[in-house]
């Protein structure tokens, strides 16, 4: 049971190397199987198609991150430095998996509406979570009263937005963005 489990995983892991390099239409299954040292009929003992591999390669990583986010923040204390936590847990997700967000980002919407359904479902999640991580300063009297839903949207997107187009873009003024200045800029912006 468990050797299946890691063959599934192992397979899942090679895919996202191939999807990330080729992109969901240019891959081959033929490739993926080759990268994880299975045969081609291998990966359709575990997985029905190119796109239901896809589709689990997505929720693997995407719960795999939100895992990390989830136990990276509750790690912290202090409700101001959850958020700071946030800021350099997207700041790393970015840097050291960036043809991954650029798959999440491009790709799953070209393959398919039951893959943007499950990105909405998993993007939903993280919503919630910065809305409840919001709520708890607003109950703790460190946040004034704001909307959770409505600051925690504008917070991710505004980090998501900086960081990429500092991480990526390499423009001129993300270039005068440092990630510690994020943190003060939109927290001091919700702080009593």
């Amino acid at each position: 049971m468990d050797n299946k489990k890691n063959k599934r995983q192992f397979i899942i892991e090679s895919a996202m190397k191939i999807f990330c390099r080729d992109g969901f239409h240019k891959a081959k299954v033929s490739e993926i199987a080759l990268r994880a040292g299975v045969g081609k009929g291998t990966i359709y003992e575990y997985f029905d198609s190119k796109k239901h591999l896809f589709a689990e390669m997505m929720k693997y990583y995407a719960d795999i991150y939100y895992e990390n986010l989830i136990k990276t923040i509750e790690d912290e204390a202090n409700i101001i430095d959850k958020f700071r936590k946030y800021i350099y847990l997207e700041a790393q997700v970015i840097t050291n998996n960036g043809e991954l967000a650029h798959i999440f980002m491009h790709e799953a919407h070209n393959v398919g509406i039951e893959i943007h359904k499950l990105l909405e479902t998993r993007h939903r999640k993280k919503i919630d979570f910065i809305a409840n991580l919001i709520q708890t300063g607003i109950n703790l009297g460190t946040f004034r009263e704001v909307h959770p839903y409505t600051a925690a949207l504008s917070f991710m997107g505004s980090i998501h937005h900086i960081l990429v187009s500092k991480l990526f873009f390499k423009d001129n003024l993300s270039e005068e963005i440092h990630i510690e200045n994020l943190h003060e800029l939109f927290l001091n912006g919700i702080k009593k």
